[in-house]
Parts: C-alpha cells; sequence; structure tokens
C-alpha cells in the first residue's frame, strides 16, 4: 500500500512516505499516525499533485492591528506562486490560495515567520474555534472574574470605612499602616485595585463628530487621549517617549513599515491635549476649514505627488504636523495588459479619485494617455455615461465600493475577485485570478465566442434557404427532390455541423505572460522608463478632447446591425487590422472604451 524512502537533508535523515492513492490517502495515513500510533500528524495538502491551486488556512499569532494583517498579505502575495492571501483579524486566521508546482505551504509559513509572527496549520476544530471566539469569550470571562472578586472587596470596605465610620472626615478614627500617611482602608483599596489595573485590556480615545467629505478628506473629535497614553503605558503597550529625529532625517516605526521623514520641526500651541479635532485631506479640505497650509507643506506634498504617492495632510487643532502619502504598487503585468489592449483597437481611459499629479505618474508608468483624475466616486458613473453617450461602447475594470456604480453603468462591467463584495456584485464578469492579463483573456474569448456565434448564424441562414424550398418540392417540376429520409438527415447534419463549429472553441488558449511579452512590448517599455511618454490629464467631469462619435442615425443603427449578423470573418478581420491602423497614427478612436 505505502513505503518509506530515506534521504539525507542537512544532515539529518528525513523519511519520506510513497502511497498509492487508489489503496488509501493520506487523510486516512494522518488519521492512523495521530490514533493508532500516538504521533502528532498534520495534513499539509490533501488535494492532490493535479490541482493548480491549494488553499490552506492558517492561524497567526501575534496579529493585533490591521496594519499588521496588510503586511503580511503584502509579504505573502509578493512570492511567485501565491494567488491570494487574506488575513482576518477577527478570526487571527489567513486564508491562502497558492500553486502547489511553485511553492508549497513550508515556504508559506516560513514567509510569514520571518514578519515576527507565528503561524500554524489551523485544523477543522482550530477554525470552529476561531470562528465562535471561544478564546475571547474565555479571556473576558477570566477578567470579569478576577474584577468580580477584587471589586466586591472594595465596595465593602468603602460602606464600612467611608459609609459607616466616615474615616475621610475623622482622622482619629483611621488606623495607620507603615506610617501615619497610609491609611488601613486606603492600603487595602492599593492591594485589591492594582491587580484589576494590571489585568485591564488598554483604553483607547472615544471618537466622535466623525465626518466624511467625498473627495478631500475627513474630520474626526477625538477625547480622553491622556488617559488612553497612561493605560497604554502601564499595560507595556506603548511608551509615553517619543523620538525627536532631527529634520532632513528618516526613521521607520517601530513595528511597521511606515517610513517618517522629519521635514521640519517648530512646536505646537498644544503639546498635550487631551481633546484634539483631527483634519485629514487635500489641501483644499484645509483650505475649507481655516487651517493654514506653510510653504514647506505645500513643497512636501508637491513632491510626494510627482513621485506618484497618494498623499493627503493631517492637522490637529487646526495645525498642521504631517503629510502622509501612500504609494500604491503598480501590478508588474499591468503595462503588458494596456499594451495589449491598446494593439487589439481598444481606447484605454484611467478613471481614479487621485490627484491628477498622482494620476499622471501611474498612467505613464503603465502606458495610459489618457486620464480623468480627482474623480468623485458618483462621477465615474456620470463619465460611464457621458461616454455611451457618444456612441461608444464601454468596458470598466475596478475592485473597489466605489467603482460599483460604474460597473452596473459600463456595457460590460469586470470585477477581480480579491475585490469588494459589492463590486464583484456589480460587474458581469469576475476574474478568478488577481491578474489584469485576464482582462485581456476575457476580451478575446468574448470576441472569439460571438465571432462564431455570427458564422453558425450565418450557416444556418444560408443552409435553410437553400434545404427548404428543395423539401418543400420548389424544384419538383425539374425533376429534383430529396426523400424524407434525406431532408431528416439533412436537418441532423445541420445540427451536429453547428456543434461542431462551437466546440472549436475548446482550441481557445488564454494569453499569458510569455506568450504576450513580445520584442514591441520590450521597446515600448524601455520607450517608458524613459519618461518620454505623454500623457493628457483631465480633471473631474472635465471632457475637454474627449473622443465623440457621430451619432448614428436610425438608418446606419439597422444596416450595422444587419450587417454585424451578416458579417463574415474577413469583415471582422480587416475591421479589427483597421482599428490597429487607426490605432497607431493616433488618428481617431474605434468607439470602443476599456476602462480602468
Amino acid at each position: 500500500m505505502f513505503q518509506f524512502r530515506n534521504i539525507r537533508l542537512n544532515n539529518d535523515i528525513v523519511s519520506i512516505l510513497i502511497y498509492d492513492n487508489r489503496l488509501t490517502s493520506a487523510d486516512v495515513i494522518a488519521e492512523h499516525m495521530t490514533e493508532e500510533l500516538g504521533y502528532k500528524a498534520t495534513l499539509l495538502d490533501s488535494s492532490g499533485a493535479n490541482s493548480n491551486y491549494n488553499k490552506i488556512q492558517l492561524i497567526i499569532g501575534n496579529l493585533s492591528t490591521e496594519n499588521d494583517a496588510t503586511r503580511i498579505e503584502s509579504h505573502v502575495l509578493s512570492k511567485t506562486g501565491v494567488d491570494s492571501c487574506n488575513v482576518s483579524i477577527a478570526t487571527s486566521m489567513a486564508l491562502v490560495e497558492f500553486s502547489p508546482q511553485v511553492i508549497g505551504p513550508r515556504d508559506i509559513i516560513n514567509v510569514i515567520e520571518s514578519l515576527g509572527f507565528t503561524a500554524d496549520l489551523a485544523t477543522r476544530d482550530d477554525q470552529m474555534r476561531r470562528l465562535d471566539h471561544s478564546e475571547d469569550v474565555e479571556k473576558w470571562r477570566n477578567t470579569f472574574l478576577i474584577s468580580l472578586v477584587c471589586g466586591v472587596p472594595v465596595m465593602i470596605i468603602m460602606i464600612i470605612f467611608h459609609w459607616i465610620l466616615h474615616t475621610p472626615m475623622h482622622p482619629e478614627k483611621q488606623t495607620p499602616i507603615f506610617t501615619p500617611a497610609l491609611s488601613l482602608d486606603n492600603f487595602l483599596l492599593l492591594i485589591l485595585c492594582t491587580p484589576v489595573q494590571l489585568l485591564n485590556e488598554p483604553t483607547w480615545p472615544n471618537t466622535s463628530r466623525f465626518h466624511v467629505s467625498a473627495g478631500h478628506g475627513v474630520t474626526c473629535r477625538i477625547d480622553s487621549i491622556r488617559q488612553s497614553f497612561s493605560s497604554l503605558a502601564l499595560s507595556g503597550t506603548s511608551s509615553l517617549e517619543i523620538p525627536r529625529i532631527p529634520d532632513g532625517k528618516t526613521m521607520t516605526i517601530p513595528g511597521t513599515e511606515v517610513t517618517l521623514l522629519q521635514v521640519s520641526s517648530r512646536d505646537v500651541s498644544q503639546p498635550n491635549p487631551d481633546t484634539a479635532n483631527i483634519v485629514i485631506g487635500t489641501e483644499r479640505m484645509m483650505e475649507r476649514h481655516g487651517i493654514p497650509v506653510s510653504e514647506v507643506v505645500k513643497m512636501t506634498l508637491s513632491e510626494e505627488q510627482r513621485k506618484g504617492h497618494i498623499s493627503v495632510i493631517c492637522a490637529i487643532n487646526a495645525e498642521v504636523v504631517a503629510v502622509i502619502s501612500i504609494a500604491d504598487q503598480v501590478k508588474k503585468e499591468a503595462s503588458l495588459a494596456i499594451y495589449t489592449l491598446r494593439e487589439m483597437g481598444l481606447r484605454v481611459v484611467l478613471l481614479t479619485g487621485d490627484n491628477s499629479k498622482t494620476a499622471e505618474s501611474t498612467a505613464k508608468q503603465v502606458g495610459i494617455d489618457e486620464v480623468y483624475a480627482e474623480v468623485l466616486p458618483n462621477q465615474k458613473q456620470q463619465k460611464i455615461k457621458q461616454l455611451k453617450g457618444y456612441g461608444n461602447k464601454v468596458a470598466m475594470v475596478g475592485d473597489g465600493v466605489n467603482d460599483s456604480p460604474a460597473l452596473a453603468e459600463a456595457d460590460v462591467g469586470i470585477a477581480i475577485a480579491a475585490g469588494s463584495d459589492v463590486a464583484i456584485e456589480s460587474a458581469g464578469i469576475v476574474l478568478v485570478r488577481n491578474d489584469l492579463v485576464d482582462v485581456v483573456g476575457a476580451i478575446k474569448l468574448s470576441k472569439m465566442t460571438t465571432r462564431r456565434i455570427r458564422l453558425n448564424f450565418l450557416f444556418a441562414i444560408i443552409y435553410n434557404a437553400i434545404g427548404i424550398p428543395i423539401a418543400a418540392g420548389v424544384f419538383r417540376p425539374f425533376g429534383f427532390m430529396l426523400q424524407p429520409w434525406m431532408a431528416a438527415a439533412a436537418m441532423a447534419l445541420s445540427s451536429v455541423s453547428v456543434v461542431s463549429s462551437s466546440l472549436l472553441l475548446k482550441n481557445f488558449r488564454k494569453p499569458t505572460l510569455a506568450n504576450l511579452y513580445t520584442p514591441n512590448f520590450k521597446r515600448h517599455q524601455k520607450y517608458l522608463e524613459s519618461g518620454s511618454f505623454q500623457v493628457q490629464v483631465h480633471r473631474g467631469l472635465d471632457d475637454s478632447g474627449v473622443f465623440r462619435g457621430n451619432a448614428p442615425s436610425k438608418l446606419s443603427v439597422w444596416s450595422s446591425k444587419v450587417g454585424s449578423l451578416l458579417g463574415s470573418t474577413t469583415s471582422i478581420v480587416s475591421s479589427g487590422s483597421s482599428k490597429k491602423q487607426r490605432l497607431l497614427d493616433n488618428a481617431g478612436s474605434d468607439f470602443e472604451d476599456l476602462i480602468v
């Protein structure tokens, strides 16, 4: 049924179990080793070698913040062979989908452990335990019982000494302990309250008056700041000592991958406030709230945006204290996907809520020459309507909540499975993998399917136009006729031919990075890296320079529909080549837009 083979790895003898999966399974072997032999065995993978993608669930230790989860996801996704990684703060578990031919579970665990976290394979019992939050319930139960055991005596002491004996008002009734300044009741209260303080969870500030201004920023009010700092210092989570660094120097915030650059420093009017009014947003947001922005801040903001970073200003109590920048990493296959789409004759447009400088920098990296920046979420849908109104067929690619109205409005909405649930529900096509090259594959497959449908329809028209009159006896006076069984055979042959023609779609091969990475693209990539690529940037719903197709008349619409139904393969190919030529000559558009 199975056999052992020993190999030497790093001076250690490792046994490899080889079994016949027709007679047993990995689950049975693991159960046998655990229950009958008494050894601890964890099944890493039971999906088999023929599986293209495997999924594992890991229990992550030392996971405390959303930043930790994002850090783990980014590092795991950076490894070749990992298709998706989702880390849940609520359950402290990670779901990773990977290709077993490229990377294994142990490699993924090593990546997570190198970041300072622990990672263990989750059994079914572990998954159920995490879902019912049994560990959290037990922790809070113990905390409650300890607080109750210490709290009831505190209440009794306060009733006896403060209410019945009135010791605070009558010092002669107090019993000194060790020193006259320390009375018996205060000493007992100190002993009983100290464990509760040490076992308490950190106290976080209270947030109120939270308001979001679409496209500009957020405002909120934070109270009880000093109390929160005291609880954090008491629990050992944080230190009240904040390091000061010289101007122009950088440091990495401990426990994160955030780099702090000290541009300039000055004293603030309220160095240690207990209440803070926070404003985070654009420069326009600061002006709206009457917050002055210095030239140093403006220069820093402009420099960060020039680098392609998403940058906002943070102000506390009407004083600017920081410029926060987020660097979006462009997908490695983005420029290749955009180049291929443009070679197919599609007009690619970038719709984004980022500022114009960041959007321009991103567009130059991926090769998009038309950008609409600073677009509000509701304006994305309006822009799609605008492009459709000019007679264009529009496909929208997006993955965020803000993209869902535009995805629903577009002729074809394409969402990525790793995106939000709202975007997935709004889209007509969902890409299972987080790969933009699949957009090219989806469009090519849809075009091939449409072409096959038209050919089948054309063949059916010609076949029936000839066969029905013959079967009806129109040519009988001329001595040409069909027997009934011949007509039945011809009808069956018609169905077989259409089905056989449709089955040719199985020959479709999805484009990959290998077959799309051509010498022409290499030259195009060098051109992008040179910085000579020109980008036309629009702000908001500004449609200056937008291509407007000629409004078709009813007769032209009717003729185009008939032509599309009766068009042959030659006409489709020639149309595609003419589109490509127009793209290369920059002589207009092909009435098909892809919005990303």
